[in-house]
């Protein structure tokens, strides 16, 4: 950098420096707001509840095999079949090609002296040469054996490609034809789920077309597409059971927050909690006091019913819907707060204004920045043609 570019950077930067303190120089936290702050994070609120379990629902659904039939076609996709294939498939196993490979004494010392450092760890008397030796030709037989095995599956690929003779090739070289049963990409064979990129490119394979070489950690094969069913939607007979389930389900939810919500407008209409809940026979239950957030006691997790409860207390008790949590619909009425403790507050007061000073000053900058980036952009001072979210 010359020192013409360092001083036109560092005007840039003042000049910044300059701009940033003059737009947020405006900026002020009152002590209103600090204190909200403070109770935003430390004020306990302690709810009462009613929970409506979607379970008690379901004795009221009695499906009709009309409604199963409409139920089917609107939700197929969720009951549709993805398409299947099976393979036959040759196996090349490394540990069938240990016996002719020959290990030197003078390849496993070198090996070892190579890689000493993997059995002789530091404090520790253990990882000789003649306590690993059986290891590590037991290693480098399965690795030289890997080879063959990757020589020989090239050489069955490229014949059975050529001549299109996979199963008399098989027969010639004494090779056992292995067939799966038909599975999807989502329910893979075992012995095929460690393969890198088998699904994407076994399912791309056309009738009786021969894949290319697979291998994993232990074994290569040459595969053979030989049969394929296209994806399909069951019919009602085939699946009743499922969709008498699913519908199930939908529905009791369905009537269950329908039930809640009514008790709800009912309640924020100005009936008791009492009156309702002994009408409904449900029971009237309290949270004890807690900070509020996603995790609710007695409850679970929600985090949708977590930001309701900052919203409620004495002049708004009920939130402005029913949540579901955990099979369950809850309608929770405000009951009290934990009154603020005023020492601590005066001890994290400082803290809490400067924290809150720069948060305001921050949004304050970014809302200029934005709002005049959208001015120049309409003035033509500004253009671009790729958003950088999308680069």
């Amino acid at each position: 950098m010359t020192p013409s570019d360092f001083e036109e950077a560092q005007k840039n930067l003042l000049a910044m420096m300059k701009l940033e303190d003059i737009v947020q120089s405006s900026v002020k936290v009152s002590d209103k707001e600090v204190f909200d702050l403070y109770r935003f994070q430390n004020e306990k609120i302690n709810v009462y509840y009613l929970s409506l379990a979607v379970n008690n629902c379901k004795e009221k659904i009695i499906p009709q095999r009309a409604e199963l039939e409409t139920y089917l076609k609107e939700h197929e996709n969720d009951f549709r079949i993805p398409e299947q294939i099976q393979i036959k498939y040759l196996s090349f196993l490394g540990q069938h090609y240990v016996s002719p490979v020959n290990v030197t004494d003078t390849e496993v010392r070198e090996y070892y002296n190579r890689n000493k450092d993997e059995y002789v760890k530091k404090g520790s008397k253990g990882g000789s040469f003649a306590e690993v030796r059986d290891t590590i030709i037991a290693g480098l037989k399965q690795s030289r054996s890997m080879y063959i095995a990757a020589d020989e599956a090239k050489k069955a690929h490229d014949i059975i490609y050529q001549k299109e003779n996979f199963d008399e090739y098989a027969r010639q070289h004494g090779l056992k034809i292995s067939s799966s049963n038909f599975f999807s990409a989502q329910n893979l064979p075992q012995e095929f789920r460690h393969i890198k990129d088998f699904p994407r490119i076994v399912f791309s394979l056309q009738m009786d077309e021969v894949s290319a070489v697979f291998y994993d950690d232990k074994t290569y094969y040459v595969m053979k597409l030989i049969a394929k069913k296209p994806s399909y939607t069951p019919s009602l007979n085939e699946i009743e059971k499922e969709v008498r389930s699913k519908f199930v389900e939908t529905e009791s939810t369905r009537v269950c927050k329908k039930d809640a919500e009514g008790i709800l407008e009912r309640l924020k209409k100005g009936e008791t909690l009492h009156a309702v809940s002994q009408e409904k026979g449900l029971k009237i239950e309290e949270t004890g006091f807690f900070l509020p957030g996603s995790s609710i006691p007695k409850l679970g997790s929600s985090k949708e019913l977590g930001e309701a409860l900052f919203q409620i207390s004495e002049k708004i008790p009920y939130p402005e819907n029913v949540h579901y949590v955990n099979g369950k619909f809850i309608i929770v009425k405000f009951k009290e707060r934990d009154k603020a403790d005023a020492d601590d507050f005066e001890t994290k007061k400082g803290t809490l204004k400067n924290s809150l000073l720069r948060l305001k000053k921050s949004e304050l900058m970014q809302s200029w920045i934005e709002s005049n980036k959208e001015a120049m952009k309409n003035d033509g001072r500004l253009k671009y043609t790729k958003d950088l979210k999308d680069i």
